[in-house]
């Protein structure tokens, strides 16, 4: 079974909170700046409304955007490698002696491998599910 999932546009579901969790916190200010002393205005039939700060996301083509591509795409990688070092997913191999993949993830796309089993699609969901709510709240 394949999955691809597309994570373009993700940068503006990112959940500040999520950009604060487990690092030092002269990163996590540092990083904050950047991504919160912006502030939008709105221009509504040539009047310009009050202005107001965003909640969360990284503005679109914000130089840190892919590096938090890399680190959102590390907190999906990390919990797909526990999922297999424990057992809970069977991933595939494409040849006798190939490496067993479990996922790929390049530009804005993830491609995960894994047998399909009702186990496999089941645990994937839940291991989605954690993510989109870790990394996001819709």
């Amino acid at each position: 079974m394949r999955l691809k999932l597309d994570m373009n546009k993700a940068y503006d579901r990112i959940e500040w909170d999520f950009v604060q969790a487990g690092f030092a916190c002269d990163w996590v200010q540092l990083v904050m700046e950047c991504i919160s002393l912006v502030r939008f205005l709105v221009l509504l039939y040539g009047r310009s409304g009050t202005s107001f700060k965003p909640s969360r996301g990284i503005r679109q083509g914000d130089p840190i955007s892919p590096y938090f591509f890399i680190l959102v795409s590390d907190v999906l990688s990390s919990m797909l490698n526990k999922a297999v070092e424990k057992g809970l997913v069977q991933c595939m191999k494409f040849s006798g002696d190939g490496p067993i993949l479990s996922h790929f993830i390049f530009a804005h796309d993830s491609i995960l491998f894994l047998k399909a089993t009702e186990k496999n699609c089941t645990t994937a969901d839940c291991i989605l599910r954690a993510y989109c709510h870790a990394r996001v709240k819709w």
